[in-house]
C-alpha cells in the first residue's frame, strides 16, 4: 500500500510598524512532490518514501535583498519488526533536505516571539541531515512503553548565535533585546527519549516521559545554543464523563557553564 501527492503554496510576507522584521514584501513560492510505500506481513513491515521540494524567495520593491531559490530531495526508509505479543522494534534511516526559512534569510529587527533582535543571512545554504533512529515499543491492554535512541549529522545547520561585536564579553543589545545572528555550521545531535502510560482503571491513568539530547558543533565540539537540558514529565489523568483533570509535574535539569554556547 502507499500514497503519493503534490502540494504547494504562495506566500506574500509583509511586516509593518514597530515590530517590522523585513523591509518590504517578500513572495515565497513552494512546490513539492512526494511518495510513500509500505510492504508488510504478519511480522515485518517496511516503509520507504521520498520528497522533492522547491522554494523560491523573491523580494519586492527593494534592492537590499537578493532573490534565492532552493531545490532538494529527502528520502527515508524504515522497518518494523514484531518481536512478541504487543512488542515491536523499529529502525529508521533518513536523509533530509531543508531550505533556509524566509525569516532566517531576511529578518533584521526585534522578534518578540524569540525574545531576540534577529539578524538574517542572505548567503545561507541548504541543510542536509543524515540520521538513524531505533525504537522499542510495548503495548499491553493497560500499559504502553516506548524507548528511542537517535543520532543525526547535519551539514550546514542553521542556528541563532548570540552576538558580541564590540568584544566586551557581553551579548550586544538592540531595542532592549539581545542580538542574535543566523549562522551555519556542521552539527551532530544524539539523544534518547522514553515514555510510559498506564491505565489504572477506567477513570484514572498515569503517564511519564523523559528525554535528553546532546547537540554539538562538529569542528570544535562546542555546544549549540538553545538546546533543552534533561527533562522529566509525570502526572495523572482523572476522567469523569466529559471532564478531564490532568495535573503534571515537569522537572528540568541544569547545564554547566562549560556546556552552553558562548555568551549564552
Amino acid at each position: 500500500s502507499g500514497q503519493f501527492g503534490f502540494e504547494g503554496f504562495n506566500r506574500s510576507y509583509l511586516t509593518e510598524g514597530a515590530e517590522q522584521l523585513v523591509n518590504g514584501r517578500v513572495r515565497q513560492t513552494n512546490f513539492a512532490a512526494f511518495g510513500l510505500q509500505e510492504l508488510s506481513n504478519d511480522r515485518v513491515s517496511v516503509q520507504f518514501g521520498g520528497r522533492i521540494e522547491h522554494n523560491k524567495y523573491k523580494p519586492i520593491n527593494t534592492a537590499e535583498y537578493n532573490e534565492r531559490s532552493f531545490t532538494g530531495f529527502s528520502g527515508a526508509a524504515a522497518a518494523r519488526f514484531r518481536l512478541w505479543e504487543g512488542g515491536a522494534f523499529i529502525a529508521n534511516f533518513t536523509s533530509a533536505y531543508r531550505a533556509p526559512a524566509l525569516e532566517e534569510l531576511y529578518n533584521n529587527g526585534a522578534h518578540i516571539g524569540t525574545v531576540t533582535f534577529e539578524i538574517g543571512d542572505q548567503t545561507l545554504t541548504r541543510e542536509r541531515s543524515t540520521g538513524i533512529e531505533f525504537s522499542l515499543r510495548q503495548q499491553l491492554k493497560r500499559l504502553r512503553l516506548n524507548g528511542s535512541f537517535f543520532t543525526y549529522n547535519i551539514d550546514n545547520f542553521v542556528f541563532l548565535a548570540p552576538q558580541a561585536v564590540d568584544g566586551d564579553g557581553n551579548i550586544d543589545v538592540e531595542d532592549n533585546l539581545p542580538i542574535g545572528a543566523y549562522s551555519q555550521r556542521d552539527a551532530r545531535f544524539t539523544g534518547v527519549d522514553i515514555s510510559a502510560d498506564f491505565d489504572i482503571n477506567n477513570w484514572l491513568s498515569a503517564f511519564m516521559s523523559a528525554d535528553y539530547v546532546d547537540a554539538k558543533l562538529k569542528n570544535d565540539g562546542g555546544p549549540l545554543p538553545r538546546i533543552t537540558p534533561l527533562r522529566f514529565r509525570g502526572g495523572m489523568d482523572f476522567r469523569y464523563k466529559g471532564l478531564s483533570v490532568r495535573p503534571e509535574l515537569i522537572l528540568v535539569g541544569s547545564r554547566n557553564l562549560d556546556n552552553v554556547f558562548e555568551l549564552e
